[in-house]
């Protein structure tokens, strides 16, 4: 199936995690990102809201990544992670890994659409999305869906690759999405889900863009952290804490 499919349908983007993908997935994310991820996922991890027993919700979450790096960094502040991801290959990587962890118990892994969520309003003080709000096949819906299930007052984390904005980090950055990664990626995974990154986030809103986008679907204290030369931005927003 090519590239142009899932970014024309993206519904269909968690095929591409298969068991091929899955399997290698962590392991590809650290070298493809010179080992940079985990620094990325401690920034976020930083931006946690500030309190005690911490209700979090853990979108697209994959192989669990973020869950893991959140309990490693805040586990004494946390009192449940519900992660939610619609590719069972990803999820039985992370049930897997779950296993005998410290603690597995404050951890609940679910199969779920982020735009249709089986989850309870006002029920999460964090919701954190890594690398997943691209993916998703109605950004709005998504964002809505966040909104009714973070506790007033509550706070979204949105961890997205970006495009380098100066002309020569820019062109680096191309070159070694478009040609190096889909490489390295193709000798134990399959390519077309590493082209498809690079062209997914070369599509996709950054900057100023996402944050106007944060503030119309009803965010407020909207900000962005750029990270190692802006090839990652953080962006965060609050759930209001009233309507009125």
């Amino acid at each position: 199936m090519s590239v142009q499919t899932f970014l024309d349908d993206k519904s269909r983007t968690w095929e591409l995690f298969d068991a091929k993908v899955s399997k290698h997935y962590d392991r590809i994310s650290d070298v493809i990102s010179l080992g940079l991820f985990r620094r990325w996922r401690k920034a976020l991890t930083q931006q946690l809201p500030a309190g005690e027993s911490l209700d979090i919700l853990d979108l697209a979450t994959g192989t669990g990544a973020i869950p893991f790096s959140l309990l490693e960094g805040a586990a004494s502040r946390i009192n449940s992670i519900v992660g939610v991801d619609l590719s069972e290959e990803m999820m039985d990587v992370f049930r897997a890994s779950a296993e005998g962890h410290p603690h597995a118990a404050k951890l609940d892994i679910q199969y779920g659409d982020a735009t249709k969520l089986s989850l309870n309003d006002n029920s999460f003080d964090a919701v954190t999305m890594s690398c997943g709000l691209r993916n998703v096949s109605d950004h709005h819906a998504c964002c809505e869906e966040i909104l009714r299930v973070l506790k007033p007052g509550g706070r979204v984390i949105f961890l997205e690759p970006a495009v380098p904005n100066t002309p020569l980090l820019k062109a680096a950055y191309r070159t070694y999405f478009r040609y190096v990664v889909p490489s390295i990626a193709g000798l134990v995974s399959n390519p077309t889900a590493y082209r498809y990154f690079c062209d997914s986030v070369e599509a996709f809103m950054q900057g100023p863009d996402f944050l106007a986008f944060l503030n119309e679907t009803g965010f407020v204290n909207g900000r962005d952290i750029s990270l190692t030369l802006g090839a990652v931005r953080l962006y965060i927003g609050e759930k209001p804490v009233s309507n009125g």
